[in-house]
This record gives C-alpha cells, structure tokens and sequence, in this order.
C-alpha cells in the first residue's frame, strides 16, 4: 500500500517536555513555512491523527479560528507574524474546512458572514506531486477579498487542500470530521505604491534581516 507523505503516526510529546509554541520564537524571527510543509507536516497530520507532530510549533497553524466569519483584520494574527519592510505586511495560518454545500460559497467563492467575500484568483490551481508514483496529492487555490460592493482589497489567501484520492491515500484511514479540510494562509500584499523601496547600505553598514523559522 502506497504511504501517505511524511510519518503515518505523529510522534507523542515526550514526558516533562514543554510543546513548542509561536511565544518561544526569538524576537527578529517569524514563522513562514513553505507550503509544502504546510501540507506535509501540519495539513496531513492533522487530517489523519486530529493534531501535528510534537516537534512541530504546534500553533503554528491556528485551531478554532472561525475564518468563515470574521473579516480578515479582524483575524488573530500572530504577534511575530509582522514585517514592516516586506511585501506582505501580516500573515497567518489557520485549519478550516471547505463550506461546498454552504450557500453562496461554491469552489471560488468564500462567503465571510460579518460581510464580504474570498473569491477566486490567480490562475489555475497550482499542485503538489511527490511519493511514489508522482501523482498530484495536494492543491493550492489562491482568493482576493472582496468588499460587498465589488470593490477588491489588498487582502489575500491561499488555500491548500489534499487530493484525498491520490494513490498515496489510498486504504488510509482519515480521522472523524477531516473531509474537506483545509489550511488557510491569509496576509495583506501591498501595492506596488506601498511597497518601500530597497535601502542603499555602505559597505560598513550592518544589514537587517528577518529570520524564518523553519517547521521541524
């Protein structure tokens, strides 16, 4: 039987050991994983055992977060998931699940009930193949919110969801309650106006760099 990616099992928390948490990250530093680490080491653990490896920042990826209802300022974004002088500004990541049968919220659309609305764009889907026989096994769709008069903001998600038939799947038991779940990336892109200009640095001048904190 072909194994899904990453461990089958997540590793428990080892006895006395506190869990890693976004308040232990160094101040400088944030919290950016790449998307497919998202999908392998947040996404498909959680949708297979209901949480993430112990060696993982476990609120890396937000539980409990309504997305569906709140507008996206008005997130809890993490407090080290800010850069004043990069393009996106504030992001965050949060588990959901995807309303297909909700009214109004079809495969682009993501109705946000304090108003507004996600709507698809950026072109096609993108995919993730990998494991064995290379087959497709996640996607990400990206969406733009939109006021409820038309009007486009500058927020922006990204949305990664798993390809539940791709062969690696496949005689895998997903946990009670996984269907149609999904992380959320959601951040504020700046316009092109917006955006700062690159700093000139004499040789002797000490460069400033954010840090990205790696997932495991």
């Amino acid at each position: 039987m072909a194994q899904p990616p990453g461990s089958p099992t997540a590793d428990l928390p080892a006895p006395g050991k506190p869990r890693l948490c976004l308040a232990m990250i160094p101040a400088g530093c944030v919290f950016r994983p790449k998307p497919r680490e998202l999908i392998d080491c947040y996404l498909i653990p959680q949708a297979l055992h209901g949480r993430v490896p112990d060696n993982l920042i476990q609120d890396g990826v937000a539980h409990g977060v309504d997305v569906h209802a709140a507008r996206p300022e008005a997130l809890p974004f993490p407090s080290c998931n800010r850069d004043r002088d990069g393009d996106h500004p504030v992001w965050g990541y949060f588990f959901t699940t995807r309303p297909e049968d909700a009214a109004g919220s079809g495969k682009y659309v993501r109705e946000v009930a304090a108003g507004g609305r996600w709507c698809w764009c950026g072109g096609h889907d993108k995919g993730y193949a990998g494991y064995g026989a290379g087959e497709v096994y996640a996607f990400r769709t990206r969406f733009a919110y939109y006021e409820d008069d038309g009007k486009m903001t500058q927020w922006r998600m990204k949305e990664y969801r798993l390809n539940e038939g791709a062969a690696c799947f496949r005689g895998v038991a997903f946990r009670p309650g996984a269907a149609n779940l999904v992380v959320w990336k959601v951040y504020y892109e700046l316009r092109i106006d917006e955006v700062k200009r690159p700093m000139e640095y004499n040789s002797s001048d000490e460069k400033s760099r954010t840090k990205r904190i790696k997932t495991g």
